[in-house]
């Protein structure tokens, strides 16, 4: 294999690897903005900001939840662009050597 497309597909690699470990963040997030919900009973000193804190953990886990979601998409694009590149590679190897 070419020296520099093997560069550049372990960096597209690397880059998906990077990507899919930022969904992982993302998707805690999720979580910790779930969690973050309150009861009534527990915040009753501030049942007027019970439902405002509420929608802002609903907003947060559903934006981290959309991010987390095309963050594993671009891993996997990357992911497909290196064997695409890889295929590629071969294709033109065997007809380089086909050809003589």
């Amino acid at each position: 294999m070419n020296p520099e497309l093997k560069v550049c597909l372990e960096a597209l690699r690397a880059d998906a690897t990077l990507w899919d470990a930022q969904a992982a963040v993302a998707q805690g997030v999720v979580g910790a903005a779930q969690g973050l919900h309150l009861s009534c009973l527990a915040a009753l000193a501030f049942a007027i900001a019970v439902n405002a804190n509420n929608d802002v953990c609903d907003f947060v886990a559903r934006h981290c939840m959309d991010g987390q979601a095309a963050m594993s998409e671009v891993a996997t694009a990357l992911r497909e662009n290196a064997r695409a590149y890889e295929a590629l590679e071969r294709q033109i190897t065997e007809s380089v050597d086909n050809a003589y």
